[in-house]
């Protein structure tokens, strides 16, 4: 967005872009592409490219590729706790239900749950029925 803004207005109005689309989208790539692409046809008045355009589309594709980067000893932790015979590991995440699945495929961690949970929201309702 060089040719519309400098690097630092650019971040500050994507930014508000995304907290704009937050109750629609949610958190996630795919709604971040979809904010980034708005945010270049609103800034560009409608004069952005379609290679930009299609960018942008390649940039949240090669994120939805990036592989999954665990936190240190996380697989460690998981391995000894479900191991013990009175613990039943639940995840509980909020987010796009195939973009979550891909995420713990790829992190290789979803045969220590038990259950996997994928919310719209992390409302208290929400929680109490988990439990």
């Amino acid at each position: 967005m060089v040719d519309y803004l400098n690097r630092e207005e650019s971040a500050r109005r994507l930014f508000e872009f995304e907290m704009k689309n937050l109750p629609l989208y949610k958190y996630v790539i795919k709604p971040f592409t979809l904010s980034l692409i708005e945010a270049a046809i609103r800034l560009s008045n409608g004069n952005v490219s379609n290679s930009i355009i299609l960018k942008i589309i390649n940039i949240g594709k090669e994120m939805l590729r990036s592989p999954v980067i665990l936190l240190d000893d996380v697989e460690i932790v998981l391995s000894m706790l479900s191991r013990k015979q009175n613990y039943r590991l639940v995840v509980a995440t909020k987010g796009d239900l195939l973009d979550q699945e891909r995420k713990l495929e790829k992190s290789g961690l979803a045969h220590y749950f038990h259950h996997i949970e994928v919310m719209s929201d992390k409302k208290p309702m929400n929680n109490k029925r988990i439990v």
